[in-house]
């Protein structure tokens, strides 16, 4: 595999420093920047549809959270593709905040073919249970279409855009402490839907979950990230 210093490890430090500086764990980005993953690697200039990324904090030492990541099987599974040809690595904060990032695109203008078609189905997100305890996230892309949802603050209340396979049901809802402060409820349609949460508390300046459930009751998946209100 590939080490592409100039293109892989810089989008893996700003990612780092970026998780380090907004204290959280996860593929999607927060406000102010408010972009799923995905659109963080096509904003980077990042074309090719295969592509994985581990994160983690709260690891010593390089050795310890590779030794992490080789450990769970959806991380594992990141670092041995094969159809992937270059990586790049990032580590910022304390404690430490660790990014790597994995593509079929060698260079700047080929891609890779891939020698073996493997399943891409999303991995698990995991979200630190504390300041300095360990814990590891992977992602991976899909040519399906997972619900997509980027929030930002506007005015004194936040705002979502909500985009994924028509006709899933999406709830959002702002939390701090145990409570929650303003909520919301879609369905995603053809186009991206706009939603405003409704506030059931008055918004101070400070940090909150943001959680995004999407699905039926029975089988929904939820998504925690975290936004910084002004």
């Amino acid at each position: 595999m590939s080490r592409v210093l100039n293109e892989f490890d810089l989008r893996m430090r700003v990612k780092a420093r970026d998780m380090a500086a907004y204290g959280y764990l996860d593929h999607d980005d927060p406000a102010p920047d408010a972009r799923t993953a995905g659109e963080r690697v096509a904003a980077c200039g990042y074309t090719a549809a295969s592509w994985g990324e581990n994160i983690a904090t709260g690891y010593a030492s390089a050795q310890a959270v590779v030794d992490a990541w080789l450990a769970s099987p959806e991380h594992r599974a990141n670092i041995e593709r094969p159809d992937y040809r270059a990586t790049g690595v990032g580590a910022a904060g304390t404690p430490t905040y660790w990014a790597q990032s994995f593509g079929a695109v060698a260079d700047a203008g080929s891609v890779a073919p891939a020698p073996v078609a493997l399943p891409m189905a999303p991995a698990t997100a995991a979200a630190p249970s504390g300041a300095t305890a360990p814990a590891i996230a992977a992602h991976r892309a899909t040519t399906k279409r997972p619900v997509r949802v980027t929030c930002a603050q506007r005015g004194h209340g936040v705002a979502c855009r909500v985009l994924g396979r028509r006709g899933t049901l999406v709830r959002i809802a702002l939390m701090r402490r145990g409570r929650t402060f303003a909520r919301a409820r879609t369905r995603t349609a053809t186009d991206p839907v706009r939603v405003r949460l409704h506030q059931m508390r008055r918004l101070s300046a400070g940090r909150y979950a943001l959680v995004v459930r999407a699905g039926s009751a029975g089988g929904a998946t939820e998504r925690r990230s975290s936004i910084v209100m002004r």
